[in-house]
This record gives structure tokens, C-alpha cells and sequence, in this order.
């Protein structure tokens, strides 16, 4: 394993739990909205997730964190809200990874900030951070504005991005959908060609974000994601 990317949900740091993995190196997911963050709705909810959030950076030593904009559930959010709640955070000592959204919630009615390249260009010169590039969202915003998927990955990465996710999907949809590798129709290999022919020569990172299955504990449908994503990455295949 070359790292895990824990996902953090407020209140559940327990160091005892945490052992047997304390020496893996690790990145860290905040939370979503549905466990009651959100950087624009900044409430008692947003500094117990960071409370969190600090407790397992502390822990592990690692202050690099995955953090979404934020979401106004009856308008966009818009950038001077999203930069007042990154630097809250980091001025507790997080190290941003800045995630791009779809443009549509998977409720299917919110509209979502940080979709487009131009809208992370705001937030990355106003706050100091890496990118994630979250391909399965990156597809689905093409979709709703009507561009080649392939293309706009391409605008993506000229955001020099730090790292990825990914996953499979329904490559003709606005909201996000996350499959197993091989069971959507996203074209996986000629999106990672892109990823690994890239202009800037960095290691590539990518956490898989495919389901789990029922096996929530387990590592079955992991093992099967990162054998097909291996096999993906073979060269032979990328040619």
C-alpha cells in the first residue's frame, strides 16, 4: 500500500483504534456536508469536524487534507465565502488539497461551486494549496455544460494538480456516480494515458474512490479496484 486517504468523520478520533495503522503513510478527506461540514455554513458542526480533523493530523503527523468548497443549498456559493473558510482552516495549521465539484449535487438540485478551472484558479490564488483533481466530478461538469469530457480533464491538468480520483461511472451524466473499475463506461485508459503523459513529469497519486459493496470493514473490492487499475496502468496497454 503507498498510502490510505481516510475520510474524516467528526467526533470519531480514537487513538487506540488508529494503531495498527499509525505508520501508513496517509492523506486526509474532510468531511461532507452530510456529516455537517461545510466551509461557506461555518457552525458548531464545522469546528467539531476541525477539532477532529486536527486530533487525527496530530496523530499521524500528516496535514495535508482533501477539502470541498463549500455549499449554499439555495444559491452558488460563491469564492469570497469559500476562501474565508479555507483560510480558517488554514490558519489551524491544515494543508489544503482543494478538490474540484460537479456542477450538480447528488441531490440533483444543488449547483455547486468549484467546478470549472476558473472557478479554482479564484480559490488556489487566494488560499495556499494543492489541487485534487476528481475525474468522476470533472466528467459529470462537462456534461452539464456541454464539453468534451476528455478536454475539459485536459484544462484540469493545467492546474499542475497534486493528485487524483478515481473511479468508474456513466460518462453521459451530470451527477456523480461512483463505480468499479470496468463497470461504467467511462474510458478509463485513455483517461489515464492522459494522467501519466502529463507535461509536468510529477508522481502520480490516486486514491480510488470506487465502493465498497457491503464489505465496509473489508478490503475485497479494494484489492479487485487496485488490481484493475494496475492493470490499466500497464504500458503495453497505453500504447
Amino acid at each position: 500500500m503507498d498510502y490510505a486517504e481516510i475520510y474524516v468523520i467528526p467526533g470519531t478520533f480514537d487513538a487506540n483504534k488508529l494503531q495498527a495503522i499509525r505508520n501508513v503513510p496517509v492523506i486526509f478527506h474532510a468531511p461532507h456536508t452530510s456529516h455537517g461540514f461545510n466551509i461557506v455554513g461555518r457552525d458548531k458542526s464545522f469546528s467539531n469536524a476541525v477539532q477532529t480533523i486536527k486530533q487525527f493530523a496530530d496523530y499521524f503527523g500528516e496535514k495535508r487534507v482533501i477539502v470541498h468548497p463549500g455549499v449554499s443549498f439555495d444559491i452558488v456559493s460563491t469564492p469570497e465565502q469559500n476562501i474565508s473558510g479555507y483560510k480558517i482552516l488554514e490558519d489551524a495549521g491544515i494543508k489544503l488539497i482543494i478538490e474540484n465539484m460537479p456542477r450538480i449535487g447528488i441531490d440533483g438540485k444543488s449547483i455547486l461551486f468549484g467546478s470549472t478551472p476558473s472557478e479554482l484558479k479564484l480559490l488556489l490564488s487566494a488560499v495556499k494549496s494543492d489541487l485534487c483533481v476528481d475525474i468522476g466530478h470533472a466528467i459529470c461538469a462537462a456534461n452539464y455544460y456541454k464539453k468534451d469530457p476528455l478536454s475539459f480533464i485536459d484544462e484540469f491538468l493545467g492546474l499542475n494538480p497534486f493528485m487524483f480520483h478515481f473511479c468508474d461511472g456513466d460518462y453521459a451524466s451530470v451527477t456523480d456516480v461512483h463505480k468499479s473499475l470496468g463497470e461504467g463506461n467511462f474510458p478509463l485508459t485513455k483517461i489515464l494515458t492522459k494522467l501519466t503523459s502529463r507535461k509536468d513529469k510529477k508522481e502520480l497519486i490516486i486514491s480510488l474512490e470506487t465502493p465498497k459493496k457491503g464489505d465496509l470493514r473489508g478490503l475485497s473490492e479494494d484489492l479487485k479496484n487496485i488490481a484493475r487499475l494496475r492493470g490499466i496502468l500497464d504500458p503495453a496497454k497505453l500504447k
